[in-house]
């Protein structure tokens, strides 16, 4: 899952400040092909 604070924290170390919705979305996809992964492994285990 993504962690919205160290989204926050991460972006303003490299000072991206404001632009956290930008890096979520940009990370979604991502996020819900692995879950997908995820669950149809532990389906078929």
């Amino acid at each position: 899952m993504i962690c919205v604070v160290n989204v926050v924290a991460a972006a303003s170390v490299v000072g991206l400040v404001g632009k956290e919705g930008l890096i979520i979305r940009m990370t979604l996809i991502p996020m819900i092909i692995y879950a997908i992964f995820a669950g149809l492994l532990g389906l078929f285990l």
